[in-house]
């Protein structure tokens, strides 16, 4: 595709890979010698990395990087075991991520080019998933309340609870899990969609993801 974003700068061409997952280690302490120690040990496996990047906060770091879905299983033994001998909160999962790559004339000196790629995606409404983490704190079949780890944004720092559904996806480490294998202290990730309402605990309406963190 071609597509014009200002005078000077144009989009040549706008290519979608969906075959990669992502992965996070959570609070890593010394993310820099972490990050030596990590990599090497997916090199050693010969598991190719992209688009790595790096959330600091209250001295620690989540370090998020992508790899091909079909090496995801190797990838998860790999995080673990990293994680567990760099002192990390844990790890975490997306087996479906897209890396998409916009190349044109003029790509490094386009300040709108991201705005302009994207408005057309902004025609209809979306919902907005986000992924946070926290302990929880009660269960009670499939209703749950749980608080959000002070790694969250400020947003998702405090009490909540929501009711798991059918259409809530349950993991641990990619694989799938079961309510019964959610329990009070585990330390999950939670991916949610739509309203929150503003009661207390604030309550989640739709929540699309649950990832145990814990092993």
């Amino acid at each position: 595709m071609t597509a014009h974003v200002q005078e000077g700068f144009r989009v040549s061409s706008v290519t979608a890979d969906y075959s990669f997952a992502r992965a996070v280690i959570l609070s890593v302490p010394d993310a820099s010698r972490a990050q030596s120690r990590i990599f090497s040990l997916l090199a050693q496996r010969d598991i190719a990395v992209e688009l790595i990047a790096q959330n600091s906060m209250d001295g620690t770091a989540d370090i998020v990087f992508l790899v091909k879905k079909d090496r995801l299983e190797e990838t998860i033994a790999v995080c673990r075991s990293a994680a567990e001998l760099c002192g990390a909160m844990g790890t975490a999962f997306v087996p479906e991520t897209a890396l998409i790559c916009v190349s044109g004339d003029g790509m490094t000196e386009s300040s709108c080019l991201a705005a302009a790629f994207f408005a057309g995606r902004a025609t209809a409404p979306k919902e907005v998933y986000k992924t946070f983490y926290a302990e929880i704190t009660e269960k009670n079949g499939s209703a749950f309340t749980v608080s959000g780890l002070s790694v969250n944004d400020v947003n998702r720092r405090g009490e909540f609870a929501f009711v798991a559904d059918e259409n809530t996806e349950l993991l641990w480490h990619g694989t799938k899990i079961t309510l019964d294998d959610l329990e009070e202290g585990d330390t999950v990730a939670i991916t949610d969609f739509g309203e929150v309402l503003e009661t207390y605990p604030a309550r989640l309406t739709k929540v699309l993801r649950i990832e145990l963190l814990d092993d």
